[in-house]
């Protein structure tokens, strides 16, 4: 099986079952075995599900994750999951896209779409609503009032000047 994390995807959860090997730096080893060279870890959870107690899975990513309860109805598999759950937000996918290898020993149980999210986007979304006609602003015609103040000051500025020079030909 393979999966394929989109390179604009938002939102999906990707739950994982895979027991490491030893208990050095699971979340390397867990990279590893489905093909990725860059993961951020911040966005992997490792959940040995024994440690949930009374838990179920299901009821651990309806509340962690807030994932939709009808959503996690239809993978019924993870009621039968035991030892370890890598839980992989798409955010944790560094390079994108990027094919993952779900068939070793790490198996793809269930893709799951956090709240706020449908089916996370494959491409930018174009929509009619921001097209428009855009016209360059028209320069808006002077007052009169504007106009008759620009008069005035060039004819304060002229007699201004002419006094200046019957001053310096009197003196």
């Amino acid at each position: 099986m393979s999966d394929t994390v989109a390179e604009h995807e938002v939102g999906g959860v990707r739950v994982f079952h895979f027991d490491p090997p030893h208990d050095d730096d699971p979340i390397f080893q867990f990279q590893t075995a489905i093909g990725v060279s860059g993961l951020g870890a911040e966005n992997v959870q490792h959940v040995v599900l024994a440690e949930l107690g009374d838990m179920p899975l299901r009821s651990f990513l309806a509340v962690a994750y807030e994932i939709d309860a009808a959503a996690l109805d239809k993978v019924a598999e993870l009621d039968e999951l035991t030892g370890n759950v890598f839980l992989a937000r798409s955010s944790a996918f560094l390079d994108r896209p990027v094919a993952l290898k779900t068939d070793g020993a790490a198996r793809l149980v269930a893709m799951l779409w956090e709240p706020g999210t449908v089916g996370g986007f494959s491409a930018p979304i174009k929509t009619e609503s921001a097209e428009g006609i855009l016209t360059s602003p028209t320069k808006k015609k002077p007052s009169d009032a504007a106009m008759s103040g620009r008069v005035a000051t060039i004819a304060l500025l002229v007699m201004g000047l002419l006094v200046w020079v019957m001053i310096k030909v009197a003196g």
